[in-house]
């Protein structure tokens, strides 16, 4: 995996502690409270993320700022936290590829007690024989370069497929993204490592 190496710039002379953010509706909703509860928590698990340790937490929040906000440009997330738009692109590389390297510790198929606690808890409120729950949805994506019209899904739009399965608190317990937008869930499901071993992924449950 390629190193991407990260330096701030001119954040150093124009740093702007959490203190002093914007305190428009938006900066103090509730959304806001909780990306920055996320962004500390994630901050904490690995001081690598960047270099500076005093700007660790700072750098999650601002990649969690702009996915959380599908409407803001790179351009308005780099001006509401006073960076330059090419340091704004390295924290979006740079936290992408960390999130990307910690999910199998994170999103990992349960263990057996795990299963019997969210069969109960299914079971509990009308499903029986159920732990996980399964789904698919369509990330919309600009329009490739090569083999366009395979992205094109049934509502008309360029997309890549995303399957996810969560458990009874809707906690991602596994996620499959990458094929084209065309491909009918069907196959993405039948093809996928959980379509494959599902059998031996959910053997022996206490119902």
């Amino acid at each position: 995996m390629a190193r991407f190496s990260f330096s701030y710039g001119t954040l150093a002379t124009r740093h702007r502690a959490f203190e002093t953010w914007p305190t428009d509706d938006i900066a103090t909703s509730s959304m806001h409270r909780v990306i920055r509860r996320v962004a500390i928590y994630l901050s904490n698990l690995s001081p690598q993320v960047i270099k500076w340790p005093t700007q660790n937490e700072k750098t999650v929040l601002i990649f969690l700022w702009y996915i959380g906000h599908q409407t803001s440009s790179f351009r308005d997330v780099a001006d509401r936290f006073d960076i330059a738009i090419s340091s704004m692109h390295r924290v979006i590389r740079r936290v992408a590829i960390y999130l990307s390297n910690l999910s199998p510790q994170v999103i990992k198929w349960p263990t057996q007690n795990e299963k019997a606690i969210s069969a109960e808890h299914f079971r509990n409120n009308g499903f029986s024989n159920i732990i996980r729950v399964i789904d698919g949805c369509h990330i919309k994506i600009d329009k490739p370069e090569h083999d366009a019209d395979s992205y094109i899904n049934r509502k008309g739009f360029y997309s890549i497929q995303m399957q996810a399965v969560v458990d009874h608190i809707m906690k991602f317990k596994d996620v499959l993204l990458g094929y084209p937008g065309s491909v009918h869930d069907s196959r993405v499901y039948r093809t996928s490592p959980l379509g494959q071993n599902l059998e031996e992924s959910v053997a022996n449950i206490i119902y």
